[in-house]
């Protein structure tokens, strides 16, 4: 489990290097749909579509996503 953070981590970080002019968001809930609902609605006041770039589970579920204008 401690592996799969440390993946999700730098996955996450070696994105957003690439992507610096990109806006990343994230949110958090109990189940996965709860927490995309809440990444969707964030996407939707800033006018952008988004992408998940990163998840994590476990007593809650983590979604980071970028934003795409």
């Amino acid at each position: 489990m401690k592996s799969f953070k440390k993946i999700a981590i730098v996955s996450v970080l070696s994105l957003s290097c690439f992507s610096g002019f990109a806006k990343t968001i994230s949110a958090s809930a109990l189940t996965l749909d709860e927490a995309e609902t809440k990444i969707s609605k964030i996407a939707k006041k800033n006018n952008a579509s988004y992408k998940i770039i990163g998840t994590f589970y476990g007593n809650y579920v983590h979604i980071t996503a970028k934003l795409i204008k």
